[in-house]
């Protein structure tokens, strides 16, 4: 169970919950629609799958999301 004391725990629990910024979610998110599609989707966030990004990353400079079947637009 995440603790969420603060406004910055809050993003954090969401930024950790997204596929669009965990690359782990984003692989399983890809897999899961592999098998409801029969087309394999999993490589668009395999390269991206050992990255988190967190909000002080985002604070610091905005970052690129990372491709799941909730955001699909490759940006590279």
């Amino acid at each position: 169970m995440p603790r969420i004391v603060s406004d910055i725990d809050a993003c954090e629990v969401i930024l950790q919950l997204a596929p669009e910024t965990n690359g782990h979610v984003a692989v399983k998110a890809c897999e899961a629609l592999s098998k409801a599609t029969g087309r394999d989707h999993h490589p668009l966030a395999l390269y991206r799958e050992d990255e988190k990004i967190r909000y002080r990353d985002v604070q610091a400079q905005p970052r690129k999301v990372i491709s799941s079947p909730t955001w699909s637009g490759i940006e590279s």
